[in-house]
């Protein structure tokens, strides 16, 4: 079933993003808000297999004591990994919107 862009879910879900842009990281925060806003505005509720690897990796690694660099950094390991991987895969997605939104946020 479609999320509707006015539901109290979807409400909740934003504010609840806007209130963490920076615990873990304003650009993991803004990666995340792009995403939920693409897919909702898209009526596309599908996770994409590129997101979806990408954020198993960094749960993963969060979750197993590593640091954000770390997750960050297993994410992106991943996220490439199934770009390749997925003939399909479109910068315009919702997954590529994130990952473009995050990557704009990034600082070295």
């Amino acid at each position: 079933t479609a999320i509707p862009a006015d539901s109290a879910c979807a409400a909740a879900t934003f504010v609840y993003a806007d209130r963490i842009k920076h615990d873990p990281s304003y650009p993991n925060a803004m990666g995340m808000i792009t995403f939920m806003q693409e897919a909702i505005n898209n009526k596309d509720n599908t996770l994409d297999p590129v997101c979806a690897a990408a954020m198993e990796a960094y749960f993963d690694s969060y979750v197993d004591g590593k640091s954000e660099a770390k997750a960050n950094q297993a994410a992106g390991v991943a996220f490439l990994d199934a770009v390749a991987a997925t003939p399909d895969y479109s910068p315009e997605s919702p997954c590529g919107k994130s990952a473009q939104a995050y990557m704009a946020n990034f600082e070295l």
